[in-house]
């Protein structure tokens, strides 16, 4: 999803099997632009995002996609509400691993 839901392009991707996407929009321009893209790119790039986002689990079809999730396994964090609001306000960031530290 965009970092807020208020931006003009803003959109939320949900997976809801591993080649079915959810999305939902704000703008329908949003909504073309994805569906312009090939579904084998877009599948292949939201399945890379949720894995790198992933901290603990990750459920495949087949043991085919173990050296996948293990190439990118929790490799890509999230900053909390907590950072992104002290973020905002200039505090600074303690935690080294914070998307947000610089």
């Amino acid at each position: 999803m965009t970092a807020t839901l208020t931006e003009d392009d803003a959109f939320i991707m949900i997976p809801i099997s591993p080649k079915k996407l959810f999305t939902a929009v704000v703008k329908p321009e949003t909504q073309h632009r994805l569906k312009a893209r090939r579904r084998v790119d877009l599948v292949k790039l939201v399945n890379k995002l949720v894995v790198q986002h992933a901290v603990k689990y990750v459920y495949g079809l087949s043991d085919g996609m173990l050296p996948f999730i293990q190439k990118y396994i929790a490799t890509k964090r999230h900053s909390t509400l907590l950072e992104r609001l002290a973020g905002s306000y200039g505090h600074e960031i303690v935690a080294p691993d914070s998307p947000i530290v610089k």
